[in-house]
């Protein structure tokens, strides 16, 4: 499926897709953590292999300072990592949003996981509205990313696009202006 969406909620109108849970903009984070199919984290474990190859009495070994990158719930693998690799947790992406949301007015729009868990998103509308010609409605968003399959770093940014699946991911992707990124080899820090 183009969409890629495994899982998603979203506040207001339904997507093009037709996926997901809708939600009330009211709800807490963690429920809307719950309802966007995130409520999971990820864990590195030891990649093995059989010493002695094929023989009867092979003894599993621990290949060094490899990981693989997995789903705590369901052991679903994502990618094969070293230790320096630090995975960003999905709590840890909405915790990111917790005190913007107080301060800054925001609201949660829409969260989920794309590409079988491989990369999730968080928006929030950030109540900037801008008008083209008078008439055409623009809501300002603030989107933060991560993937688990290495094919992005964690990314924070502004965008006029309404994430809903892949295409929509890749769409406000395209725009790298005023993009915070925060590569998987260091802590991140939603300050």
């Amino acid at each position: 499926m183009v969409a890629a969406v495994e899982t998603m909620a979203y506040v207001g109108a339904t997507p093009w897709h037709g996926l997901g849970n809708k939600v009330e903009e009211n709800i807490t984070l963690e429920e809307f953590q719950k309802e966007a199919g995130l409520d999971w984290s990820v864990s590195k474990r030891p990649v093995l292999y059989l010493e002695g190859g094929g023989q009867a009495f092979a003894v599993p070994k621990t290949f060094k300072d490899k990981f693989v990158l997995a789903r705590d719930t369901d052991d679903k693998p994502f990618a094969v990592v070293s230790s320096r690799y630090k995975p960003v947790q999905p709590k840890e992406i909405f915790q990111f949003f917790e005190d913007l949301l107080k301060t800054h007015n925001m609201t949660m729009h829409t969260a989920g996981s794309l590409l079988d868990g491989g990369r999730i998103w968080c928006l929030a509308k950030t109540g900037d509205v801008h008008k083209v010609l008078g008439t055409d409605r623009v809501d300002g968003y603030l989107l933060l990313s991560t993937s688990y399959d290495l094919t992005l770093s964690t990314l924070a940014q502004f965008t006029s696009v309404r994430v809903v699946c892949n295409n929509t991911l890749q769409q406000a992707l395209g725009d790298k202006t005023g993009r915070v990124t925060i590569p998987h080899i260091k802590e991140f820090n939603a300050a």
